[in-house]
């Protein structure tokens, strides 16, 4: 079966979408701006994982452009945290690891759309290292051939 990219991810009482660039909580738009939502985009697809800043600086702004990073940054995930209602010191979502970079660890739950057409989802728990992370991969398209069930769990890195 080829790899599909995530189209939404949900989490908590938020749902994100990437391809029109929305975040929205209990179904209503919540305003973030173009760098603070691909920052956001880029935690949730590595959720559970640290986002280095050199991993940031080259997602977000790339090699040929030039601005005050530290500071853009910290204006980004600050644009976040109160788009999602979050805090610094006692972080729901993201995660702030001091000289490292940051982390999502809120579950995430990321929905797909198959190949043959049938609606995939896979609900993942984000987890820190040494955890055990389980995936539920099922199918919303009852009694399609490409629908299964499955459940698979590896330690977080």
């Amino acid at each position: 079966m080829p790899a599909v990219s995530p189209q939404s991810f949900r989490f908590g009482q938020f749902e994100l979408d990437p391809a029109s660039g929305e975040l929205r909580r209990g179904g209503r738009r919540r305003r973030l701006q173009a760098q603070p939502f691909k920052l956001l985009v880029l935690l949730i697809r590595r959720a559970g994982a640290i986002v280095t800043y050199d991993e940031i600086r080259g997602e977000l702004w790339g090699e040929d452009t030039f601005v005050e990073f530290d500071q853009a940054v910290h204006y980004a995930v600050r644009q976040i945290r109160e788009a999602l209602g979050d805090s610094a010191d006692q972080p729901v979502y993201v995660e702030t690891l001091p000289r490292q970079g940051y982390r999502f660890i809120a579950p995430v739950d990321a929905f797909e759309g198959s190949f043959a057409g049938a609606r995939r989802y896979v609900l993942e728990k984000a987890g820190r290292a040494g955890e055990r992370v389980c995936r539920e991969v099922a199918c919303a398209a009852a009694g399609h051939p490409e629908c299964r069930f499955e459940l698979r769990c590896d330690a977080v890195a």
